[in-house]
């Protein structure tokens, strides 16, 4: 795949989503210098609580829109929020300015696409025989 090169998978295989039989991957654009993420700043980020990266880059958040149970299982394992409490968080930050809003695909390969191309984003994927991540650091 074409932005293989791009992306570095910085967590993966989330135990919990066994349940639905997926596998999930948090990736971010290759340029990235935060390549190692710990859940505790995974979930800083996720709720909106932390808004650059180390090197001072801005962090555009990037959401699923189709897969609602795999979103559901990812924000419930990194943030211990449903997914409804998550978005009634991020509309409050939006609100207030504290946030910015997220980018939003229907597909793992449009999610693909944008964090190959953008150097602040973060996702997360479902993990497809199709995907060929560059590098990895397993959490």
């Amino acid at each position: 795949m074409k932005y293989c090169k791009k992306l570095i998978v910085i967590a993966f295989c989330f135990g919990l989503f066994q349940s639905i039989n997926a596998q999930i991957v948090v990736i971010v654009n290759k340029g990235n210098p935060s390549a190692d993420v710990t859940l505790v700043e995974l979930k800083k980020i996720f709720l909106g609580d932390k808004g650059k990266w180390g090197n001072g880059n801005k962090i555009v958040l990037v959401d699923q829109k189709s897969n609602k149970e795999v979103s559901k299982k990812f924000y419930a394992v990194t943030t211990g929020k449903s997914l409804s409490a998550v978005k009634e968080s991020w509309i409050k930050k939006m609100l207030t300015g504290a946030m910015s809003p997220l980018k939003v695909f229907g597909t793992d390969a449009e999610i693909v696409s944008f964090v190959s191309q953008n150097a602040g984003a973060v996702g997360f994927v479902e993990v497809k025989k199709s995907y060929r991540f560059c590098k990895s650091t397993p959490h």
